[in-house]
C-alpha cells in the first residue's frame, strides 16, 4: 500500500512538472532529504526515485530556459568560491591514498552540485523560493516532528533516528539537521498570516527541538545553544521569544531524564570519554596529514594504516567527526581555507542583503529569510566541530537559498527603481511642457 501511495504522489508531481518544471526540483530535494521510498516494504524501496527525478529536471532544463522559467546561475562570490571549491576537490581526488574509495565519494559530492546548480538555475521567483524553503524544511523535519512525539510518549528514553541509508541517519546527523532547519520554521512563522499555520508552524519547532533534544548528541547540544541564541539576537520580538525559551526551559527540565544529564556533562570532562578521545587523535591525525600533502590525502583517509603514521594514538582509528578536520585531513589546508571562505561568503552575502532589505518594507520577508539564513549557520558552524556533515546536502543548499534571495532581490529593486526613474522622467518632461505652454 505504501508503495503504491508513493509512486502515485512522485507520478502526480511529475505530469505537474511538465507544466512547472521547478516542480521535479522540488520533488529531487523531498527524495533527497525525506527518501519516502525508505519508508516502504515492497519494490519502492530500492527503485531510484532520485536519479529519475533528477533525469527529468534535467530534460525539462533546455524547455524551462526557452519559457525563461529558468536562468543561468549567477556568477558571484559564493558561486564562484563553490566552483574553485570543486575543482579542488576533484585535484585531490586525483591525488587520494585510496583513489577507488576517494573516486566514488568525489562522484556522490558531485551529483550533489548538480542539485545544486539546478536550484541555482530554477529557483528565480517569490513563490519560488518560498516553496524551495518549505521543502527543505519539512522533507527532514517530518523525522524530527515524528521523533518529537514519540519522545514526549515515551520519556525520551530512547534517541531518535533519521531516514535510513542517508547523510542523517545517524541521531547526531539527524539532530544537527534539525537545529539548522528551525530557524526557517521560524521564518515561515514570521512569513504566513493564518493563526491556524503559524500554530502548526509553532508546535512543529517544538517537535523538532525536542527531537533534537533527545538525540542525546553534545554536539548537537551545544549547536542548539548557539542557534538558540542567535536566534534570539536575530528576533524582532526579543522579549516574548526569551520567555518562550525560559518557560520551556523551567517546564521540560523536571521531564528529561537524568541519564540525558550524564552524556551532556561529559562535555566537562571529555578526558575520561574515549569518544572525545578518540576525536581529539583524529583531529591530530587530520591536521598531520594535511601538513605532509600539500592536497591533503583524499577522501576516505580514516584508515589503520595512516593512522599508524600520522596519528599520535595509532590504535585509536577514528573518523574527523568535524567538518573542519574532515576538510582539512582529506583535502588539505588549500581545501579547509576554501571551505571556510565559502560559507564566510555566503554569510556575508546574507548580511549585505539583510540590511539592504530592510530598507524596504516590501521586502521584510527578505530581511526575515536571510537573518534565519545565518541562524541555520551557526547551527552548523558549532555542530559540524563535532560531525562530518562537511559534504551533505544541507549547508550548500542554505547557500543556494542565500544566493537566489540575493538575486530576486536586487533584481526586484532594481527593476522597481529603473521603472520609478522613467515615471519621474516623463512627469519633469510634461511638467516642463506645461509651463512652456503657460509661458
Amino acid at each position: 500500500m505504501r508503495d503504491l501511495l508513493i509512486l502515485s504522489i512522485f507520478a502526480f508531481f511529475v505530469i505537474r512538472s511538465l507544466k512547472q518544471p521547478h516542480i521535479a526540483l522540488l520533488l529531487m530535494c523531498w527524495i533527497g532529504y525525506m527518501n519516502p521510498h525508505r519508508m516502504s516494504w515492497g519494490f519502492m524501496y530500492d527503485f531510484p526515485l532520485y536519479y529519475v527525478s533528477a533525469l527529468i529536471t534535467l530534460a525539462l532544463t533546455f524547455f524551462a530556459l526557452q519559457k525563461k522559467s529558468a536562468e543561468a546561475p549567477p556568477i558571484n562570490s559564493v558561486v564562484i568560491v563553490l566552483i574553485i571549491f570543486i575543482f579542488w576537490l576533484f585535484i585531490t581526488t586525483l591525488d587520494a591514498f585510496f583513489f577507488d574509495d576517494a573516486k566514488n565519494s568525489f562522484i556522490k559530492f558531485l551529483k550533489i552540485q548538480v542539485g545544486i546548480f539546478l536550484t541555482l538555475m530554477f529557483i528565480n521567483t517569490k513563490d519560488k523560493i518560498i516553496q524551495l524553503v518549505s521543502v527543505i524544511t519539512f522533507s527532514i523535519g517530518f523525522f524530527g516532528i515524528k521523533g518529537g512525539v514519540f519522545s514526549l510518549m515515551t520519556g525520551g528514553a530512547y534517541r531518535v533516528w533519521g531516514p535510513p541509508d542517508s547523510f542523517i541517519e545517524g541521531n547526531n546527523e539527524l539532530a544537527l539537521a534539525l537545529l539548522m532547519l528551525i530557524p526557517f520554521v521560524y521564518f515561515l512563522i514570521t512569513y504566513v498570516e493564518k493563526r491556524w499555520l503559524k500554530i502548526i508552524l509553532w508546535t512543529s519547532a517544538f517537535l523538532m527541538l525536542t527531537s533534537s533534544v533527545f538525540s542525546y548528541s553534545r554536539g548537537a547540544f551545544l549547536a542548539m545553544i548557539a542557534m538558540l541564541f542567535f536566534l534570539w539576537l536575530r528576533s524582532s520580538k526579543k522579549l516574548v521569544l526569551g520567555i518562550v525559551f525560559a518557560l520551556l526551559t523551567i517546564t521540560a527540565i523536571p521531564f528529561i531524564p537524568s541519564v540525558w544529564f550524564d552524556r551532556m556533562n561529559t562535555i566537562n570532562t571529555y578526558e575520561e570519554d574515549a569518544s572525545a578521545l578518540g576525536r581529539i587523535n583524529a583531529w591530530y591525525f587530520a591536521f598531520n596529514v594535511a601538513k605532509d600533502n600539500f592536497t591533503g590525502g583524499g577522501y576516505d583517509i580514516w584508515d589503520k594504516k595512516l593512522f599508524q603514521i600520522y596519528a599520535p594514538d595509532p590504535s585509536a582509528v577514528h573518523e574527523a567527526h568535524s567538518i573542519y578536520f574532515e576538510t582539512m585531513g582529506e583535502h588539505g589546508f588549500v581545501g579547509f581555507l576554501l571551505f571556510f571562505i565559502l560559507f564566510l561568503s555566503g554569510w556575508l552575502m546574507a548580511s549585505k542583503t539583510r540590511r539592504d532589505s530592510r530598507k524596504h518594507e516590501d521586502y521584510k520577508w527578505v530581511s526575515n529569510l536571510m537573518s534565519m539564513s545565518q541562524v541555520s549557520l551557526v547551527a552548523y558552524a558549532t555542530g559540524g566541530a563535532f560531525l562530518g556533515l562537511a559534504f551533505f546536502d544541507l549547508p550548500y543548499h542554505i547557500l543556494v537559498i542565500i544566493v537566489v534571495t540575493n538575486r530576486y532581490f536586487y533584481r526586484e529593486v532594481n527593476q522597481k527603481t529603473g521603472r520609478d526613474n522613467t515615471l519621474q522622467s516623463i512627469e519633469n518632461r510634461y511638467s516642463k511642457r506645461a509651463v512652456n505652454t503657460k509661458l
